[in-house]
């Protein structure tokens, strides 16, 4: 049996939720969302890495909900709108193309690349960099405290750089 999860990853930076799109209507981060699973991860024939061929048709399948027995979808003109506001906050880049649409993620593979997130050091595969592993470790408060890690039924308060996890919730 392969234990391998198929169809690459994806990181999603932190920072993301300070991003404009996070801030505007469910469907633009619906749609968002979607573009960012379903470009290539690595070049593919003419499509670049971070780039996807879509459909509106098939957007608006993917993306649809059911109300009691009522398939819902999303307009069109709904998706070309969202789409549009993507443009304006620099998210993505469009072009027509045959019966469809190329998107092109913007600084896809600067927010793919590992080496670009702190606390990554050269030379670390992936797989070194796992979670944290109590166990191995030993110690669980020396883990809570070096790692930052909230304990569970902590609430957590600011001073100065350092995050404080003493008051329980």
């Amino acid at each position: 049996m392969d234990d391998k999860i198929k169809g690459g990853y994806l990181l999603i930076p932190r920072v993301m939720k300070d991003w404009p799109i996070m801030r505007t209507a469910p469907i633009n981060r619906e749609l968002w969302w979607y573009i960012l699973t379903n470009v290539m991860f690595k070049d593919y024939k003419e499509l670049k890495r971070g780039q996807g061929y879509f459909r509106f048709s098939k957007i608006q399948d993917d993306l649809s909900w059911m109300v009691g027995y009522r398939k819902m979808k999303y307009s069109k003109k709904q998706l070309t709108i969202s789409l549009r506001r993507q443009r304006e906050m620099g998210l993505i880049e469009t072009a027509k193309a045959t019966q469809g649409i190329l998107i092109t993620v913007c600084n896809y593979d600067y927010y793919q690349d590992f080496a670009n997130y702190e606390g990554i050091n050269e030379g670390t595969t992936r797989r070194q960099q796992g979670g944290i592993n109590i166990k191995k470790e030993g110690n669980k408060e020396g883990i809570y405290k070096k790692e930052g890690i909230r304990r569970p039924g902590e609430k957590f308060s600011f001073e100065g750089d350092e995050m404080n996890y003493s008051e329980k919730l």
